[in-house]
C-alpha cells in the first residue's frame, strides 16, 4: 500500500471520528440544542481536536513508516473514543456521562501531540538533509 493510500486511510479514519463524535454529541444533549451555546460549540472542538491533530500527522507524515505510524494511531485513537462513548452513552448512562467528552479528548489530545510533534521532528530532520543549510556551508569552508 501506497503512502498517499495510508494517509487517505487515515483523513478518512479522522473524518469517520469527527462525524461520529458530532453524532455522539447530538445524541447525548437530545438534539442540536449544544450547536447555538458556546460552551457546547467549545466542547465540540476540544472534542474533535484529537481528530484535526492526527489528520494534520497524516498531512506532514514524510515516509511510509510514519504514515503507517499515524495510520494506526488513528484507529487505536478512534477505537478507544467509541468504545468508551458507547461505554458512557448506551450502556451505563449515568449524569456523569458527559464527563466522557472532556477525559477522552484529554488521553487523545496527548498522544495525538505527542505523535505530532514525532511526525515534525522526523520532518525537519529528513529536510535538513537534503537542503544545502548555511550550518552545512559554515562547515564545509572550516574542513580542513
Amino acid at each position: 500500500m501506497s503512502s498517499a493510500t495510508i494517509k487517505l486511510l487515515a483523513w478518512l479514519i479522522s473524518a469517520f471520528g469527527l462525524a461520529a463524535t458530532f453524532g455522539i454529541a447530538t445524541y447525548a444533549s437530545a438534539g442540536l440544542s449544544w450547536v447555538a451555546k458556546a460552551d457546547g460549540l467549545l466542547l465540540f472542538v476540544w472534542a474533535v481536536l484529537p481528530y484535526a491533530l492526527l489528520s494534520l500527522s497524516a498531512n506532514i507524515a514524510h515516509c511510509h513508516k510514519s504514515s503507517i505510524v499515524v495510520l494506526a494511531t488513528a484507529a487505536i485513537s478512534l477505537v478507544f473514543a467509541a468504545l468508551v462513548y458507547i461505554d458512557a452513552f448506551f450502556i451505563h448512562s449515568d449524569a456523569q456521562s458527559a464527563l466522557a467528552f472532556l477525559f477522552v479528548p484529554l488521553l487523545q489530545n496527548g498522544l495525538s501531540i505527542t505523535l505530532l510533534l514525532v511526525v515534525i521532528v522526523g520532518w525537519l530532520r529528513a529536510n535538513s538533509h537534503t537542503s544545502n543549510s548555511s550550518f552545512k556551508r559554515d562547515a564545509l569552508k572550516r574542513a580542513p
